[in-house]
């Protein structure tokens, strides 16, 4: 009779324990609708996965022995569970991509990727809530758990510099999920099951479906040359440096901006290659205020130069001055340095020197006209407001500028782009 109670209590034990594990929600995985053939999707990147979930937070119970009977709390990133934010952005690439959406850049790379900056839209994601059971054993080890994630979704816009979409989905896993071994298995895989619902969810479709820019670029490299390319010339020429500000733009990429200058009354712009990289279409701000999108026709990085076009007609251009000004000759460089409220700055220098890189051969213009970070792409002109150069660096020792720049000059960025301007 003894033995009997024995084994009843043993029964309502398990049972009491049973009743005091941890719920975990289970949440279902929506089906990923076809990419239609031929689609031209937006190309995405992805910013950064923030954890929200603090360091040993109780997430839910430690279960132990052959039953897996709760003995303890399940703390997050302590102990049995060790995480990084790079396991869950490993993860949120892979399902990306195998579900046929394009994403910019090689996100291995090791020192970054300029084809990074070539994408459309920028996704992060705040993981605020993670739920989970973990079975242990001594003798066996990891056998078995489930979990729950639930994340905050941003969706930035390169081209309008913002959120465009939110959204917030969920998923869960258990250890019937593919390739789990551990914990931490489960609760990627719970990450990887929200991500899916992010795809699926129609407002973010909406977003990577739109229009890609189907014009052909045109990219050059080291010893190769493009077909020949005419566009017009301005119209009007500018009678001094103050007048050419209004032909100058400021060039809104992801993560920054540069400066650029109107070469045709037409729409057709020219920058620097560092300032757009390889993006497709960038945006535009004209000194009145008014943006516009720009499309990257022509880009040479090695003379680092490219040739952006914007919808339009009768910009205001600047003259393009293709004889070379004297050392000594007065110069005014344009654009908008440090910040792009900077738009329209006039600075004034000489020329002092005509360099040729001993490394490229490449020959570019010296000044003491100052410059900053903001400035790249933007025009230096003389003193009839005629383009001579484009800005492209300076020297500085630490944080200090050495008023010692280098431009571009106006007939080699052309040559280098193939255009003819008449």
């Amino acid at each position: 009779m003894k033995g009997m109670h024995a084994i009843v209590l043993f029964l309502v034990t398990l049972l009491l324990a049973a009743c005091v594990a941890e719920s975990i929600p289970k949440v279902s995985v929506q089906q990923i609708p076809d990419i239609p053939m031929g689609s031209k999707l937006k190309e995405l990147a992805l910013d950064k996965i923030v954890i929200k979930v603090r360091r040993g937070q109780v997430i839910g119970n430690l279960q132990q022995g052959a039953l897996c009977i709760p003995r303890g709390e399940l703390q997050w990133d302590s102990g049995r569970i060790i995480m990084s934010d790079n396991d869950f952005t490993d993860a949120f690439l892979k399902e990306v991509t195998r579900n046929g959406f394009d994403v910019a850049g090689n996100p291995d790379a090791i020192f970054g990727d300029e084809n990074a900056s070539r994408a459309d839209l920028v996704v992060g994601a705040m993981i605020d809530d993670i739920k989970g059971n973990m079975c242990w054993s001594a003798l066996y080890g990891f056998r078995g758990g489930d979990a729950y994630v639930h994340v905050r979704w941003q969706v930035y816009d390169v081209l309008q510099r913002k959120v465009v979409h939110e959204v917030v989905t969920a998923g869960s896993s258990d250890t019937n999920s593919d390739g789990v071994s551990g914990m931490d298995d489960i609760v990627v895989n719970a990450f990887v099951a929200a991500t899916t619902n992010l795809l699926a969810d129609e407002g973010f479709r909406t977003l990577v479906m739109g229009e890609k820019n189907p014009e052909v670029q045109e990219r050059v490299a080291e010893g190769e040359k493009m077909p020949q390319m005419k566009v017009s010339a301005a119209k009007d020429v500018f009678s001094k440096p103050s007048d050419a500000p209004p032909g100058v733009v400021t060039m809104l990429v992801r993560g920054g901006h540069g400066s650029g200058f109107f070469i045709s009354p037409d729409g057709y712009l020219l920058t620097n290659y560092h300032v757009v990289q390889e993006a497709d279409e960038v945006g535009v701000r004209l000194l009145s205020g008014v943006e516009l999108v720009g499309k990257v026709l022509r880009r040479n990085r090695v003379r680092d130069v490219a040739l952006v076009k914007v919808e339009g007609r009768a910009f205001p251009t600047l003259f393009l001055r293709k004889d070379r000004p004297a050392v000594g000759d007065d110069v005014y460089a344009i654009g908008a340095p440090l910040g792009e409220d900077m738009a329209g700055t006039l600075m004034r220098g000489i020329v002092s020197a005509w360099r040729k890189d001993k490394d490229d051969g490449l020959e570019y213009l010296q000044s003491d006209v100052s410059t900053n970070h903001g400035n790249s792409g933007g025009p230096l002109v003389d003193g009839k407001g005629r383009a001579v150069a484009l800005c492209v660096s300076g020297k500085s020792a630490g944080n200090a500028q050495q008023n010692i720049n280098f431009f571009i000059p106006v007939d080699s960025a052309l040559e280098a782009l193939s255009l003819e301007v008449r």
